[in-house]
């Protein structure tokens, strides 16, 4: 019974493949050919067109040759009638002819064999394992066999180093010194290369040493390492092309060789020369276009906006330049109406001036007629004031001796007053006398009673000095109390001290013990820990919750809870801490508030800086959980993540945008999940093609590929224990010591009220002996209050006869009743007297009285007379100035005038001429003189006209007789003079018109006229540097694709030759392989994808240095580089132990293929470096098996050649 074809992995990743039975693989073989040609007729019924060029396909699409079996990605054969199709709906786009098939010729071999750039001899001295080898390689396959370590891999090291290719190519020691052999100092590589035809072959000797330096000879000359690249690339050998140089450290390279890096490495080694200039020209140019398309874009951004300004700003300019001119007219017409005022009340000023000298001459005239009676009367003015003088002199002197006189009677009824006092005196002196005896006596008679009382002794009283004693005593005693109850109070004070200590301190302990217990509290203090901005900024939220338009949502660490437990380790492997301390806002005026109030300023007293989160709310944004919740419970999960928390409602939101506790599934029961179908279905593209799910202690986080098949990862890590959800309970021995601190608190304070008991008690002792001692003093007190006012009783009688006796003394010195009198009689006596002088005083001031009064009366009589005169002759001086005072008030009005005008003229020539001197315009300045000049001829004119009129007698009949003459009054002249010769009243309307033409118009920021100016020059600017670059990239652009019409079809025909060719050998091997040639906007991106198959379950999964193991690679890699092998135009290749990891069956398989391809008669020197060879393996007679034999010992020269036994097996083995 037949097999079917299995591929197994074993432990060191070798492929095992299965045997198949022949049988069985006939009948498959048959059955497919019979699909693929039903398959062909039915797409040639269908006629469909080909795709078109650049579409990348499917693997379905993958084409397959007619008589080979090819599987695509799902397993399924399809034609390889497609790929021609798909290539010649390719070529039908090429500009130009259709592209030929590439054909890589190699270089003219040489008759022996060799082709330019082949390498003929390689000698080795000191080198690696070498002490010294020489050996000629064959034209077309070398096969390097021999023991591990015996310098199978130094050849590949001694071609890389000796052509001056870097020591990275190998993979191997960085450093050039690494390869001299251990022990010698130095070494050398040399190479002989084959030189084109007729030339003498290329002899390059690198020399190397342990000091790290080297040295290069061509053809025995000394040369530079440049020099030697140089020779080196104009044979076109490629040693740093993975494609064409595979060391053995490298084989794993290849596969992990990014497809873009195989596409240019395949350009290199294969297909027509010019495809690697191209694709770089291609690469070059589409960079440069790209940046000249953003360069454009922005341009024209810019011209836009540009433009967009220059649009938004022409009407403000329009009014702008309007205002301007309205600005200039304004200007012009303040000019020419200042000067107008001025020129009006100069025309006034001089009329007025005219006649202001007219009237002064006829003031002058009549001042002068009544000159000689002004002068009498001004006489008889200064002798009225003369005489004036005088009787005011004489008032005067009539006051003094009135006041004189007023004076002396004063003084005499005085005198008169007085003596009528000394009268009453002399009346009252008696009845004084007998009040003096009568004191006298009862002054005596108190004297008396007083020192009888003081004869009295006085009453029996304590002893001081032993009073004092006791008082002494009992202020000691007092002073010791007070000591004692200082002390107490200090004793008081402790006791105080200590209670408050102790009630203080268990209420602090007992607050600690009850906050243990508030989650809130722990958290607090946990955050505290964590973060001070966030714990600072939950306490600012608290205290200006009123500030924001909804509820800010405190962060989850402190709002959102796991009830359950069990759950807490997984539900916090999905949050991060960013995100449990977030701040969560509903709306987007809050969050800028909080960002505002506390990232953006020192809302909390310092910087600080928190976490916030909004974000608009949208279902149709949100992803759907991956499954349902009954498949879910089908898959074996508990639920979802957003199931076992507990949070306020405003932090649902944030729960599933931001953290997508929706779609994350969570199991405790790890083995009640198949991990493979919980990955597809959570990884479904319909839902988001990913997600995360927890399974028991793991964290799966499932993604989908972005590129290729899109396949699925998945990346696991274990979860550690939950830190954050779970509030961490207070350590026991803090609490133990929280308690005792209770405790020993709750004790102190029992101890503190005994203490009470027994200080009240000495306080109640000390009260009590402290009343006793102030009764003592009391006592004492009132003791010495007896004496005391014993003693103050006798001082108050010795104080009151004392004084009595002096009341009696000053009585009795007293003057007698006769004496007063005599005294009395005497003052009487001088007042009269001294009143008999008065009264003669006053006689003779009345006599000398009479004859002044006379005078003075003479005197009022001859000033009333002049007085008289003077008012006649006023009277007749008025009567006759009557004309000269009406002539003097008109000449003062008019004068009046004259200086107002004079004033007012001088102000409005200093305005004009301030205005003439401000104008800073050119254009104000011309069109103001033009207007003032044409005004100036026109007043001139004007007032010639007026002259003439006067002359010819005035008046309309003075104009007639003008008009006689053939003279006309000047009009408004040539036209366009009419606005200039308009009146000050008219100037002055359409100067206020303007003003409120300027009111309106605000636009005076030349700012913005500037600006429009600078952005219509950049409008300008732009649009030409656009269409500059528009040619430039029309012309990049037609390049371009003059480039692409030559590359990619070569490119494409390359491609499609290396994927035949690396389809057909995986065919061999019973497994699928295909290279396709992936496009991309970007020319850098295009890529070579090779997919493989090894596996009837699989499909075609792209090459990577990770999906496929180590013998997978190796295949896949030797038969890509079979496939370039036909189509390379390098002069050698090399591959080191590429069949590392094989099975028996692939590896025969592959070094078949490569004795096929390698001998063929047109290919290029190709080396194959292996360590194992397996019996009946193909050889052809073109190969060389060069056999390493080194070591410290070599076998003794015997009969024998080893060559000639070659040459017999290969003839024996060809023959049959």
């Amino acid at each position: 019974m037949a097999r079917r074809l299995q591929v197994t992995e074993s432990d060191d990743d070798d492929i095992v493949p299965e045997s198949k039975g022949k049988h069985a693989v006939k009948q498959e073989k048959r059955r497919t050919r019979a699909k693929i040609r039903v398959q062909n007729e039915e797409e040639e019924e269908e006629e469909q067109p080909p795709p078109p060029p650049g579409v990348e396909q499917d693997d379905e699409q993958i084409s397959r040759g007619s008589k080979r079996r090819r599987i695509n990605g799902d397993g399924n054969s399809v034609p390889s009638r497609a790929v021609s199709q798909e290539a010649e709906g390719e070529d039908e786009e090429i500009v130009g002819s259709q592209a030929p098939k590439v054909e890589v010729k190699t270089q003219p071999r040489d008759t022996d064999g060799y082709i330019p750039g082949s390498i003929v001899r390689i000698k080795l001295e000191n080198f690696v394992t070498y002490d010294a080898v020489e050996f000629r390689p064959g034209p077309y396959l070398n096969m390097i066999i021999g023991p591990n370590g015996t310098g199978k891999s130094s050849i590949a090291c001694a071609i890389c180093l000796g052509l001056n290719f870097p020591p990275s190519v190998l993979g191997r020691a960085s450093e050039i010194k690494a390869f001299v052999k251990l022990g010698k100092e130095e070494g050398f590589i040399e190479i002989e290369l084959k030189a084109p035809k007729g030339q003498r072959n290329l002899v390059i000797r690198r020399i190397i040493r342990a000091d790290k330096k080297t040295f290069f000879t061509l053809n025995g000359k000394s040369t530079s390492g440049a020099e030697i690249r140089n020779k080196v690339a104009e044979l076109n050998v490629q040693v740093g092309n993975l494609c064409t140089f595979l060391p053995q450290d490298k084989v794993s390279s290849f596969a992990a060789m990014s497809p873009q890096e195989l596409l240019k490495e395949t350009q290199l080694a294969a297909g027509d020369s010019r495809l690697t200039s191209w694709h770089s020209q291609l690469i070059k140019s589409g960079k440069e276009i790209r940046e000249l398309k953003l360069n454009q874009n922005t341009d024209e951004a810019a011209k836009n906006q540009a433009q967009q300004r220059v649009d938004m700003m022409e009407h403000t300019v329009r009014l702008f330049n309007e205002r301007r001119e309205l600005e200039k007219q304004q200007a012009v017409l303040q000019c020419v109406i200042e000067v107008e005022r001025y020129r009006v009340v100069q025309l006034r000023y001089m009329s007025v001036k005219a006649q202001h000298r007219a009237l002064n001459e006829v003031v002058r005239k009549l001042k002068d007629k009544n000159e000689p009676v002004r002068k009498h009367l001004e006489n008889l003015r200064v002798q009225s004031a003369q005489w004036s003088e005088e009787v005011n002199l004489g008032h005067e002197t009539q006051r003094k001796r009135v006041a004189k006189f007023s004076n002396l009677n004063g003084q005499l009824e005085d005198l008169g007053e007085e003596i009528d006092t000394t009268y009453q005196k002399l009346e009252a002196l008696e009845k004084e006398e007998e009040n003096r005896l009568k004191n006298m006596r009862k002054l005596e008679s108190d004297v008396q009673a007083t020192e009888d009382e003081l004869k009295k002794p006085p009453p029996k009283t304590e002893d001081p000095v032993i009073l004092k004693a006791e008082e002494d005593q009992a202020q000691s005693d007092k002073f010791n109390l007070d000591q004692r109850h200082g002390d107490l109070k200090n004793e008081f004070k402790r006791h105080f001290d200590g209670r408050a200590r102790a009630s203080t301190e268990l209420e602090h302990a007992e607050a600690r013990i009850k906050s243990f217990d508030d989650t809130d509290t722990i958290k607090l203090q946990n955050m505290l820990r964590w973060s001070r901005d966030t714990h600072d900024a939950i306490l600012w939220l608290r205290e200006h919750k009123h500030l924001f338009k909804m509820e800010v949502m405190e962060p989850p660490y402190m709002c959102m809870t796991v009830p359950d437990k069990r759950y807490q380790d997984a539900v916090e492997s999905l949050i991060n801490s960013a995100q449990l301390r977030s701040f969560v806002a509903q709306c987007k005026e809050d969050v800028n508030l909080l960002n505002q109030s506390i990232n953006d300023s020192p809302g909390l007293g310092r910087k600080a800086k928190i976490v916030t989160w909004y974000r608009d709310f949208d279902e149709q944004q949100l992803a759907s959980p991956p499954v349902s919740h009954e498949e879910m419970r089908a898959l074996g999960f508990d639920g979802y993540a957003l199931e076992y928390v507990d949070y306020p409602e405003g932090l649902r939101w944030f729960l599933r945008r931001e953290c997508n506790f929706h779609r994350n599934a969570i199991t405790l029961n790890p083995q009640g999940v198949n991990l493979t179908y919980a990955m597809e279905a959570v990884g479904r593209q319909e839902t988001g093609g990913g997600a995360s799910f927890v399974c028991g202690n793991t964290l799966n986080i499932v993604q989908r590929s972005r590129y290729g098949s899109r396949a699925l990862n998945n990346m696991t890590r274990d979860i550690p224990r939950a830190r954050n959800l779970t509030v961490q309970t207070v350590d026991s021995e803090v609490r133990r010591q929280a308690e005792e601190t209770v405790k020993r608190c709750q004790e102190a304070l029992t101890y503190f009220d005994e203490e009470r008991k027994t200080l009240d008690a000495k306080l109640e002792e000390i009260k009590d002996e402290d009343r006793l001692i102030e009764e003592r003093l009391i006592g004492i007190k009132k003791r010495k209050d007896v004496i005391k006012d014993a003693h103050k009783s006798r001082v108050t009688l010795e104080n009151r006869l004392k004084r009595l006796k002096g009341q009696l003394m000053s009585l009795k010195n007293q003057p007698s009743e006769e004496s007063k009198k005599k005294k009395l009689n005497r003052e009487l006596m001088q007042k009269n007297f001294q009143r008999a002088d008065k009264v003669k005083e006053i006689i003779t001031l009345m006599r000398s009285f009479v004859p002044e009064q006379e005078a003075f009366t003479l005197m009022k009589l001859k000033l009333m007379q002049t007085n008289a005169n003077i008012t006649a002759l006023e009277k007749l001086v008025e009567e006759k100035d009557l004309k000269f005072k009406e002539a003097f008030d008109r000449y003062a009005e008019l004068n009046e005038r004259y200086l107002i005008l004079k004033a007012e003229g001088q102000e409005l020539l200093k305005k004009a001429n301030d205005a003439v001197r401000n104008r800073t315009d050119p254009e104000v300045i011309a069109e103001s003189d033009r207007v003032m000049e044409v005004r100036r001829v026109h007043h001139l004119e004007l007032s010639e006209y007026e002259k003439q009129v006067e002359e010819a007698g005035g008046g309309p009949q003075g104009e007639e007789e003008l008009r006689r003459q053939g003279i006309e009054k000047p009009g408004l002249g040539e036209d366009g003079q009419e606005g200039d010769l308009r009146s000050l009243e008219e100037l002055e309307v359409a100067c206020r018109t303007v003003e409120e033409q300027l009111e309106y118009n605000n636009n005076r920021d030349e700012g913005v006229v500037r600006s429009y100016e600078e952005k219509k020059a950049l409008v300008e600017s732009l649009t030409v540097a656009i269409e500059q670059r528009q040619q430039k990239i029309e012309t990049i652009e037609a390049k371009i694709q003059r480039t692409q019409n030559q590359w990619e079809p070569a490119l494409r025909v390359l491609i499609q030759q290396i994927r035949e060719k690396f389809s057909d050998a995986f065919d061999r091997i019973g497994c699928a392989g295909d290279v396709e040639l992936m496009s991309d906007p970007d020319y850098a991106q295009w890529r070579v994808d090779i997919r493989v198959k090894f596996r009837d379950h699989e499909k075609l999964q792209l090459l990577t240095g990770q999906r496929q193991s180590g013998g997978e690679r190796s295949l896949t890699t030797i038969l890509y580089l079979m496939s370039l092998t036909s189509l390379a135009h390098t002069p050698f290749s090399l591959v080191d132990e590429i069949n590392q990891g094989m099975d028996k069956r692939a590896e025969r398989t592959v070094h078949n293929s490569m004795v096929d391809v390698t001998c063929n008669e047109d290919s290029s020197q190709y080396f194959l470096i292996t360590p194992k060879l397996l019996p009946d393996l193909k050889y052809h007679p073109r190969m060389k098996v060069l056999c390493i034999n080194n070591g410290e010992w070599l076998p003794e020269n015997v009969s024998g050649n080893m060559k000639t036994m070659l040459r017999m097996y290969v003839a024996s083995h060809t023959a049959a």
